[in-house]
Order: structure tokens, then sequence, then C-alpha cells
């Protein structure tokens, strides 16, 4: 956001808080502020902010936290979209001042927080990048091997079919279906982990949803497959079981950033919203 629109923003935000004044925000905007005294028995906290992009914002988040009772000193980093919070714990609390922030429209964490939901998507991401490359790894011998003896439709010489049909019938076989199994038994352990988890959880409270049939649908042709590559003749779906698993890891991952989106930016009409604040005592 632009500073002269920010400040447009903010001077609406400001003129329904008690105590702060737009004088002060451009005090707070300005470099070289002079921060208050710090209690020695007083402790501190700090959050991570979405949306903290300008000096201006910053000097809005500080002057409506500093005149609330019992905060001695705040310092908000644009830069970091972090916001450190001195107070007294007698009189304030790190959820009453979470709770300040959010009522202006800012997306707030603490640092612990959003250290955990980082550690969080890195990992959802890891685990759908190797349901990709098994999947990617699975999904080419399927269409080399397997694809032109199931459909005659797929573009290949007669004779080649004819000997990938053979090679499918001796040895062979047994090693190219255990390395199928290997490959999206991995989709479906590690990319499919959050879709069997919520099935379980379905499970356990007798509420069926959709991840529930979708869970049931991967794990019901995994183990057909498994049964009939190595034990009694009939089809291998594998590739379906890949398809299935990676495709609800992509919805449930674009449905996350949907909501993320929803939520990144204060809302417009985050002037209407703010409570009033009263000046902090001197």
């Amino acid at each position: 956001m632009a500073d002269r629109d920010c400040r447009r923003d903010v001077a609406r935000i400001v003129a329904d808080a008690d105590g702060v004044t737009p004088a002060d925000v451009d005090r707070a905007a300005s470099p070289g502020v002079e921060t208050a005294t710090v209690g020695e028995a007083h402790e501190h906290c700090v959050f991570e902010v979405t949306g903290l992009d300008c000096r201006t914002c910053a000097g809005l988040l500080e002057c409506i936290l500093a005149a609330r009772d019992g905060v001695s000193n705040v310092t908000a980093t644009p830069g970091h979209g972090t916001v450190r919070v001195d107070y007294d714990p007698e009189t304030a609390s790190p959820a009453s001042l979470r709770a300040a922030l959010a009522d202006l429209g800012y997306p707030v964490e603490t640092t612990d927080e959003a250290f955990g939901n980082r550690r969080a998507a890195q990992f959802r991401e890891a685990r759908l990048v190797t349901g990709l490359l098994a999947g990617l790894m699975a999904l080419v011998p399927y269409a080399a091997v397997v694809y032109p003896t199931r459909f005659a439709v797929w573009p290949a010489h007669p004779r080649v079919v004819a000997l990938l049909e053979r090679a499918l019938e001796s040895a062979f076989a047994t090693h190219f279906f255990l390395n199928l199994a290997l490959l999206s038994g991995i989709v479906l352990a590690v990319t499919g982990k959050p879709l069997l988890e919520d099935a379980g959880a379905s499970l356990r409270t007798l509420s069926p949803n959709r991840n529930l049939l979708v869970a049931a649908l991967a794990v019901g042709l995994y183990l057909y497959s498994t049964a009939t590559a190595f034990l009694i003749p009939g089809g291998v779906y594998y590739d379906i079981v890949i398809v299935v698993v990676v495709g609800a890891a992509v919805r449930r991952a674009a449905d996350r950033e949907a909501v993320a989106g929803s939520t990144a930016e204060p809302p417009a009409d985050a002037a209407e919203s703010v409570p009033a604040t009263s000046p902090r005592a001197d």
C-alpha cells in the first residue's frame, strides 16, 4: 500500500480512537521517535502482523497500543511485520494486546505461532512435492508399459504392444509392479497423510464426509491393485491412486491459499470497526 493512501486510511481510523490524534501518528511515522521508559517489572511480547507494510501503518499501531493502560512502549517494524509491546503484567496481557491488534483488522500471530505455521507450511509443501515426484516416477512407466496394453487407442505399434504383454506375463512383471506399489505407497502415506488423518477423525466421530470417501477410494484401490499384482488376476490401478491423492492435496493447498488470500489485507472498512481506546495515564 502506498504511504499516501495509507495515511488517508489511518486518518479515518484515528478519528474513532480516543487518546490518539493524527499528530501522534505523524510523529510515530517520522524517524527518531523517542521511546518510553520501560519499568523493571514490565514484560514484553512480540507479534507478527500481516499487512504491516509501511511506516504510517506502524505509527497507527504504536499510537493505539501505547494508549492502552499498562503499555509502556510499542515498537512496530514494517520491514519485518513485527510489533513488540512492553507492558505491565498486572494491567495488560498478551491476549488483550492481541485482541486490540485484531480489532484493527490485522491478522496477528505470536512469534511462536508464526514459526509453527511456517514449519507446518514447509511440511505441507514437502509432502506435495514428494507426491508429485514419486507420482511422476510411477506414471511414466505406466504410460510406457501399461497403457499401451490397456488402451487400444494408445499410440503404440502392435509389435510393441505384443512385446509389452509378454513382458507383463513374465518375471519382469513382479519387479515392475513392486516398483509401482512402492512409489504409489509413498504418495499415499506421505502426500495423503492429512487426507488419511481427516478420514480417521471422521470415522471416530461417525461423521462421514468427502475426505473419508476420497481416502476410502485411494486405500481401496491401492489394496486391490496390490492383491491383483501379486496374488490374483485383475487390473492394477496405482495410477488412479496417485491421481486421487495428489489431486486431493492440490485441492487442499488451493483452498488454504484462498482462505489466506481473503485475510491477507486489512478490511477496507476497518475504520468503522475500531473500538475506542482510553488514553494511558502518564
